[in-house]
């Protein structure tokens, strides 16, 4: 998975590859080990390589976590927010 810009100060963009068609949710997590934004929910995407773009301006400026997790595991990356 990548993301970015990182840090970043409003939209970030995530590129991940997906060997074959899986569920994908993604989670943003606080330090606080809370939920804060969950773009994508259990969505069912094909093989290949996936970009997408998520904003994230609610948040308040700090560090975050991004939860990729599919059927076949889960990949979790650090993610500054800059205001």
């Amino acid at each position: 998975m990548k993301i970015f810009p990182n840090p970043q100060a409003g939209s970030v963009h995530i590129s991940f590859h997906l060997p074959e068609e899986t569920s994908v949710s993604i989670s943003v997590i606080d330090m606080n080990n809370r939920e804060v934004l969950r773009p994508f929910v259990n969505e069912k995407l094909n093989s290949g390589l996936r970009e997408f773009t998520v904003d994230l301006t609610i948040l308040s400026q700090g560090i975050y976590q991004l939860l990729l997790i599919t059927e076949h595991g889960s990949e979790m990356q650090k993610l500054v927010v800059l205001r």
